[in-house]
């Protein structure tokens, strides 16, 4: 009889444990149409994507071809046939006007064109032009060569004046009174200040003024005798700088 009734209870036990279950599944929700794969739905913040660091490529090397060297080592040689010989080493075409009277004397090992001839120009005063395969070789005389100025064509004047006047008055008058005045200024009682600022701007004045002294003086070797002639003293008063022409002895 206790075995029926144990069993019993335990049969009730597992009946209310299913009801519960039951009722519990019951009360869930359940969703009435399933989400498409394509629903936005709240994702993780993506990480920040970092580009590769790229290298710059290499500067491009330039290969330069070396410049020719030459040698000369002469001493008292007419220019005339020092240039002679020079172009025909370096195989150029030479066109000469110059005086076969100038003589040179140079020391030179290895050393590129343009620097011999600047050397050769410089000491028997002469003026080359090389295009190409070409060089032309002139006495330093002058020539006429036109030069771009890049400033505007204006001229700029401008003028003031301060003043400051204070008169002491003398018993029997006022600082201001015709009876008094002209005594005032006889007695030493009246005190004037005037301050006068004029500024003058004119670049081409200076201009004219310091290339006309710069081609009116003479530099040849008759008329070097007096410096003081010959080699002008230019004053720039728009850039502050004085331009002075060293003598012969370097006494200016």
């Amino acid at each position: 009889m206790s075995s029926d009734l144990l069993n019993f209870s335990n049969w009730l036990r597992k009946l209310s444990v299913a009801a519960a279950a039951m009722m519990f599944a019951g009360c869930a929700l359940v969703p009435a149409v399933d989400m498409s794969p394509g629903h936005v739905l709240a994702d993780d913040e993506p990480e920040p994507v970092v580009p590769p660091v790229v290298a710059p490529p290499p500067a491009p090397v330039i290969e330069r071809t070396p410049e020719p060297v030459y040698t000369i080592v002469v001493k008292e040689v007419p220019v005339v046939d020092l240039m002679f010989s020079l172009a025909r080493d370096a195989e150029l075409n030479l066109d000469l006007q110059a005086d076969n009277s100038k003589k040179v004397t140079i020391n030179a090992v290895e050393r590129p064109l343009s620097e011999i001839l600047d050397r050769i120009a410089e000491q028997a005063k002469l003026r080359f032009e090389l295009y190409g395969d070409n060089l032309i070789v002139k006495d330093d005389t002058p020539f006429w060569k036109n030069y771009f100025v890049d400033y505007v064509n204006v001229t700029r004047d401008s003028e003031g004046e301060v003043g400051v006047a204070t008169q002491i008055a003398t018993s029997g008058g006022s600082v201001g009174e015709d009876s008094g005045g002209d005594q005032g200024d006889q007695a030493g009682n009246l005190s004037k200040t005037t301050v006068r600022n004029i500024s003058k701007n004119d670049f081409w004045a200076s201009l004219e003024m310091g290339l006309t002294a710069i081609v009116s003086s003479d530099t040849s070797t008759a008329a070097s005798s007096n410096p003081a002639e010959n080699d002008p003293d230019i004053l720039l008063t728009m850039t502050g700088s004085f331009s002075a022409g060293n003598g012969p002895d370097g006494d200016r």
